[in-house]
């Protein structure tokens, strides 16, 4: 089983960016807007900092520890890229990347039986393959794979290996 990782809401944070230099309260919606603006308008009125700056999210360091090969699906304006890819090298390093739109994701993943997605996004038609990162804008879907906590993150890594070592 190869474990794939989104960006924003499993490894970056903007929320906690926008929340700590403008106010911006953590989203309770997918879509959302906060004083007339939404993260598009926040993140360009920002100059892009945030796509470069901002923190880790607490699973970030828990992948670098457990996964040697790291690839990242994200869906991404084509403005974000170079910050994206600034975030990546400053924070994750070598990685395999590829910008999807949610559902190129879940075609992929569809035609990839052996591989498990760990998103935030509470947009996909099947989460049979989905570890969905728990989120405000997300607790209203019932889901068979829904983590909260690292610790969380840690015993699918751990399952992850033990599966390999039985290879």
């Amino acid at each position: 089983m190869k474990l794939i990782f989104d960006i924003d809401g499993v490894l970056r944070d903007l929320n906690t960016y926008l929340y700590t230099n403008f106010g911006v309260p953590y989203p309770n919606n997918w879509i959302w807007e906060h004083g007339g603006k939404n993260i598009f308008d926040w993140i360009k009125e920002d100059n892009y900092k945030a796509l470069s700056e901002a923190p880790e999210t607490k699973y970030c360091s828990l992948v670098r520890t457990y996964i040697d090969d790291i690839e990242l699906w994200t869906c991404q304006p084509i403005e974000w890229r170079p910050y994206t890819y600034k975030w990546i090298n400053n924070h994750i390093g070598r990685c395999k990347i590829r910008f999807l739109t949610t559902e190129e994701k879940q075609e992929r993943l569809n035609f990839l039986i052996d591989h498990l997605l760990v998103e935030d996004n509470p947009n996909f038609v099947n989460y049979n393959r989905i570890i969905l990162i728990n989120t405000s804008y997300n607790r209203h879907l019932d889901v068979p794979h829904r983590i909260s906590t690292p610790e969380e993150l840690r015993e699918v890594f751990k399952l992850r290996k033990s599966e390999q070592n039985l290879k």
